[in-house]
């Protein structure tokens, strides 16, 4: 037999069919379902490759499967892997913020047409296999996290490649074993609400989907915002796979068309050999 879990409860649901959306536990839609799953391949693939490459088997079930929020009050565990991935995700958005802050002290420029026939560079950041395409080498950074969570972090790092057209952050992040595993739904809703509250941030919306990566689940959030009556333009992409989780955000004017092929062009190059 085969299993999905639920990414809200926890839940492992048995996989019986290709039509399966909803969760059994708590009525939710399953993010990783098969229908979804299969949209985002263009070739063909099948349910029998779905249950093989997406879902979990019996014999790799933990011995103490996490129950449904309805058959079981939560622990404190539980609670820590939601607060944990909110937490470092929202220190994120709050860099986040302060870039498009940044960019938009004044009006940021037009994305020069030039870079899009120039040679792009794809690189590796992190540890954990991104790889993207990028008008120039990305520039490490910090990520200054707090005490409290660093000492729950095993390893992280951030890159960024700044330009007074539009900005690039990658960063990526491995939690302790103590925390089980990082959870995607609160990861980038930490991001989303810590953006959305940074000074000078207005009229912020944003729409959200299911992505996948090399089999990895991912949320993409596609938005816009003002800042100093500037508008803004974003896309922020976010995967989870057991302790590690990366993130890739793209910043540009939203009044730019050029702006909107070049980050898009960055997004659509992300690759993870996990």
């Amino acid at each position: 037999m085969y299993y999905l879990k639920c990414q809200y409860c926890g839940l492992l649901n048995e996989v019986k069919n290709e039509y399966q959306v909803l969760c059994t536990g708590c009525n939710k839609k399953l993010a990783n379902n098969f229908r979804e799953w299969q949209s985002h391949y263009p070739e063909e693939v099948t349910f029998e490759d779905f249950k093989r490459l997406v879902c979990i088997t019996e014999s790799e079930i933990p011995k103490d499967p996490v129950k449904s929020k309805k058959t079981e009050k939560k622990g404190a565990k539980y609670w820590i892997v939601f607060i944990i991935s909110f937490a470092v995700f929202s220190v994120i958005g709050r860099l986040a913020g302060e870039k498009i802050y940044e960019l938009f002290q004044s009006p940021p420029a037009k994305v020069n047409e030039a870079i899009l026939s120039q040679e792009w560079v794809r690189d590796t950041y992190g540890d954990y296999g991104l790889s993207l395409l990028t008008p120039q080498k990305l520039k490490k950074g910090e990520l200054d996290l707090p005490e409290n969570l660093r000492k729950l972090i095993e390893n992280s790092s951030t890159f960024t490649y700044d330009d007074n057209s539009f900005q690039i952050m990658v960063n990526s992040v491995e939690y302790k074993s103590i925390i089980g595993e990082g959870n995607l739904q609160m990861g980038a809703d930490g991001a989303m609400n810590s953006m959305k509250s940074q000074k000078g941030v207005t009229d912020f919306r944003y729409e959200e989907r299911n992505i996948f990566v090399s089999n990895i689940h991912g949320l993409e959030q596609k938005g816009n915002c003002k800042i100093k009556n500037y508008g803004a333009e974003f896309i922020n992409d976010i995967f989870v796979k057991g302790l590690k989780a990366w993130q890739i955000l793209v910043i540009y004017r939203v009044d730019d068309d050029i702006a909107r092929v070049a980050p898009r062009k960055v997004i659509e190059s992300i690759d993870i050999k996990n």
